[in-house]
Order: structure tokens, then C-alpha cells, then sequence
């Protein structure tokens, strides 16, 4: 949040809107501290293994990200795989510990970590999506943020494929040289709807948050499971 200069976070006020950019980078240094401290104590070399390594893509998935910032000339490819490190390792960390700490076979960690890279990609696609809905107040987040700091996500990239000459001349201006005007937020979302990128990108999210749930079927069906299942509908705002 305080790299992203964001206000708000599933709907509440950030740290940093409350306490400020200082205090929260040195709240979060105490509480990752902390985290660690826990994991060392506990002895298992292969979970502190994993949530280092994890933590160590998290931070170059937002160094990363910089270069999606102000610059059209990247690929889809390239995209993905800034999402993929800095959201999507975390959710298939977060799955894989999970396997360490029960002792599964390598074939079910495979799956396990599929599982939350799925889901993670799925959570970040809908998150820049959400980013340009029409209106802010039931998705519990500000929109237009991404915008703001000319952010180049899926919605972009797809819409800047159809693009007419004009549109992309307004890309340019917009999101590389960040000379944003009082209706180009707007302008923004109605050529992003006119190309369908929004929904577009909500399909895409859908599709991985599928691959998660097919993958739970191969584990025993009990009521964590089906919470798992739905957590693979939540994170795509899938219905069925």
C-alpha cells in the first residue's frame, strides 16, 4: 500500500492513510521480522525453505512491476509473469506449506502449489479489472488508481490491440507520458468497454479459477475442500 500510494484496501483505510508511509514501513519490517523469527523456531527447514524464496519473488515481482509502469511496449507475456511473482507465489506458498507440514507426496505439492498460483493469477487479473469499473462503491477499492500511475495491465494491453491510431496516440499521452486531463479516466474506461478488454479480462480470470477447482477434485472431498472450491469462485467473483 505505501508503494502503491493506495488509500484504501478491501474497503477500510490503509495504514498509511491512518498512521503514515514511516510508520507502516516500520510496522511491516517488524511484523516480516517477526514472521521469520516464528519460522526458524519451528524447525522445519524446507517450509522456512519456501517462504524465503517466496519472499524473495514477491520483492522482485514489485521491482518488476516498475517496468509495467509507463511503458506500452510490453507483452502479455511479460505481464504474467510480474503477476505471477508478486501476487500469485504467495497463494501457491501459502497452499504448498500446507503440504509440507502434512508430509504429501511431491506429486500432491505439485498440485497444491498449481492450485494457489491458479487462484493467484485470478485474484490479481480481476483486482486490474476492478480497477476501471464504472463505480468504486461495492468492490471495496478506489478506482482508477492504476490509471493514476499509468500502470500497464491486461486491460490496457488487450484494448491497445484494437486500438485505432487516435486511441493508441491517447495511450501514449495518458499512461507513458502521464499528461492525464480531467475526463481521461473516463475516456479510459469507455474505450476499454468499447474493445470489451474489462470483461475480457474477468473471462481470463474466470478460466484459472476453473484450472484451481478441477485440481481439488484429485484431493478428498470434505468441507474444506468445497471452502477451497468456493475460494476458487470468490477470487474471480464466479458464480458457478
Amino acid at each position: 500500500d505505501v508503494v502503491d500510494g493506495s488509500a484504501l484496501r478491501r474497503g477500510k483505510k490503509t495504514a498509511n492513510r491512518i498512521w503514515g508511509n514511516k510508520a507502516s514501513v516500520l510496522v511491516g519490517d517488524y511484523l516480516f521480522s517477526k514472521a521469520f523469527q516464528i519460522m526458524v523456531a519451528d524447525r522445519d527447514y524446507k517450509v522456512l525453505e519456501n517462504l524465503s524464496a517466496t519472499s524473495k519473488s514477491l520483492a522482485q515481482g514489485e521491482v518488476m512491476q516498475l517496468s509495467l509502469t509507463n511503458n506500452l511496449d510490453i507483452n502479455e507475456k511479460k505481464y504474467f509473469k510480474v503477476i505471477e511473482d508478486k501476487t500469485a507465489k504467495l497463494f501457491a506458498s501459502s497452499a504448498v506449506v500446507a503440504g509440507i507440514i502434512n508430509k504429501t507426496t511431491k506429486n500432491n505439492l505439485k498440485k497444491l502449489h498449481d492450485f494457489g498460483n491458479y487462484i493467484g493469477i485470478a485474484f490479481q487479473l480481476l483486482d486490474d479489472a476492478l480497477d476501471y469499473e464504472l463505480s468504486d462503491k461495492k468492490i471495496g477499492k478506489k478506482t482508477g488508481d492504476d490509471f493514476k500511475e499509468g500502470k500497464v495491465t491486461l486491460p490496457i494491453l488487450l484494448a491497445l490491440k484494437e486500438s485505432n491510431p487516435k486511441e493508441k496516440l491517447f495511450w501514449i499521452r495518458v499512461i507513458e507520458k502521464l499528461d492525464q486531463r480531467k475526463n481521461d479516466f473516463k475516456k479510459a474506461q469507455q474505450i476499454l468497454l468499447k474493445y470489451n478488454a474489462l470483461n475480457n479480462t474477468k473471462k481470463i480470470a474466470e478460466e484459472y479459477s476453473k484450472k484451481a477447482e478441477i485440481l481439488l477434485k484429485s484431493f478428498p472431498k470434505n468441507i474444506y475442500n468445497e471452502a477451497l472450491v468456493e475460494l476458487t469462485k470468490f477470487v474471480s467473483a464466479r458464480d458457478n
